[in-house]
């Protein structure tokens, strides 16, 4: 039993079937967006509300979750089979077989794109504010930012070329509910302002009435594990191609 789970859990078909649909998962929230996976999509309109949302939870479930985890065994399976056979031959304790590492940082990188993927989608925060200055906007129980002014520089042309918003970053005290201020600086498009894995997006701006700033809140958890996938994708590439240099040299 334990080598059909293993033959099944390794083999090269479960992984091909599970990419063809995840890439096509990928390609219905791309273009149908997330709501594709909402209550609404996966519910019929009749349902109550608290029918809708189990019948979400299940499916996405069964849609997203379970597939993902399967893909994620299926390489860590794979892995751990192809390591224990370089520590058996030896292969990792010869001169320059470190080299032979590179497969294996791949796969590890597939494995923290999921994993940051899920994180992301699951756990992914996000709501924007509109602002004139002076007005707060309240982070989270602790945090605050004022809005001390806004401003849109021109071209000659008089085009719109950037819209900066001068924020104050304020700190509530948890004893006496009094603020202070902590960081200030300047967003704008390109430049978002970040507070630990907060990240303060300039998004819009607002012209009835009194010129406004639009604000945009996003913490992403998923963002460090695809930051250290890229990075162990990378460097699992350079192995490779240096190991098939040596190889052929």
């Amino acid at each position: 039993m334990f080598r059909s789970l293993y033959a099944f859990f390794s083999s090269m078909r479960l992984a091909i079937v599970l990419i063809v649909y995840l890439i096509g998962l990928m390609l219905v929230v791309g273009i149908w967006g997330p709501g594709a996976l909402s209550p609404n999509a996966l519910a019929p309109r009749s349902a109550l509300g608290s029918v809708a949302g189990w019948i979400s939870i299940v499916g996405s479930l069964v849609l997203v979750v379970l597939p993902v985890m399967l893909f994620a065994l299926n390489l860590g399976v794979c892995a751990v089979s192809r390591i224990a056979k370089r520590l058996k031959s030896g292969s990792y304790f010869r001169r320059f077989g470190w080299l032979y590492t590179g497969p294996d940082l791949v796969h590890i990188s597939i494995l923290l794109f999921l994993l940051g993927g899920l994180l992301s989608h699951y756990g992914r925060i996000d709501g924007e504010v509109r602002l004139q200055p002076g007005e707060i906007a309240a982070l989270n129980s602790a945090y605050m930012i004022r809005l001390e002014d806004f401003r849109i520089e021109q071209y000659k042309s008089g085009q719109a070329k950037q819209y900066i918003s001068s924020i104050q970053v304020l700190r509530r005290s948890s004893d006496d509910q009094q603020t202070e201020i902590i960081d200030q600086a300047d967003i704008t498009v390109n430049n978002p302002y970040s507070l630990g894995r907060l990240k303060i997006y300039q998004r819009s701006f607002y012209t009835t009435g009194e010129l406004a700033s639009g604000l945009q809140a996003v913490y992403d958890p998923g963002y460090p594990a695809i930051m250290a996938g890229i990075v162990f994708f990378l460097l699992g590439l350079c192995f490779i191609l240096a190991q098939k240099i040596r190889t052929h040299a």
